[in-house]
């Protein structure tokens, strides 16, 4: 309270005995005080307002896939290549021009349409959780985004052929590496590559009349 009571005038403010506080005229118990600054400055820290990364912190935080590497990585590059290009923003300030820009942007950098949808969506889900959680009553403005090319595929799909799948048969055989068994069972079952990896022993049924997995 010393520093207070160098900045006022004297007749404004007065240290009084046993812990009180003149203030205008009035007396003030100390602790009465300090808990009203305490308040002031809770108060302050609250109504600040919600940035941009509050919205990435909270959609990390509640997101059930959170705890996915992948999901992670994807959607700590979104939230990363925007701020970059806008800083962290308050989160009221977010408009349609924001998203257009970034798409444009992330476009002539060479990332395929395809691409940057999927950094918009994760940006967009950010942005609609937060408005939730934050009690924000408002739309999204990264919805509804046009992007020239989507859907258009990158590279042209080679037909499978059975010669072809004997091709690649004969050629893990030819290599006894462990991750080869991995690919046979990819061969002959249409497994994704993370089923059998991920597989577990009891997974594997042998003692039937048609062996499984």
């Amino acid at each position: 309270m010393s520093e207070l009571v160098a900045a006022a005038a004297p007749d404004e403010l007065l240290i009084l005995p046993r812990g009180k506080v003149r203030l205008h005229g009035i007396d003030f118990d100390e602790d009465f005080l300090s808990e009203l600054v305490a308040r002031h400055f809770r108060r302050q820290k609250w109504q600040a307002k919600p940035m941009f990364s509050d919205a990435y912190c909270i959609y990390m935080r509640e997101n059930p896939s959170a705890h996915r590497r992948k999901f992670k990585n994807v959607a700590l590059q979104a939230y990363a290549l925007f701020v970059a290009q806008f800083a962290d923003m308050p989160l009221d300030e977010l408009r349609h021009v924001h998203i257009t820009e970034f798409r444009d942007s992330q476009l002539a950098r060479g990332l395929h349409a395809n691409s940057v949808r999927r950094h918009i969506n994760m940006l967009n889900a950010m942005v609609n959780m937060a408005f939730k959680h934050l009690d924000m009553d408002r739309l999204s403005p990264f919805s509804r985004l046009y992007i020239r090319g989507e859907g258009e595929l990158s590279r042209t799909m080679a037909p499978i052929t059975v010669e072809h799948l004997r091709e690649v048969k004969a050629h893990l055989l030819s290599h006894p590496i462990p991750s080869r068994l991995a690919a046979l069972i990819q061969l002959n079952t249409g497994m994704r590559i993370s089923e059998p990896v991920l597989a577990r022993l009891d997974d594997l049924v042998l003692d039937h009349d048609i062996p499984h997995l």
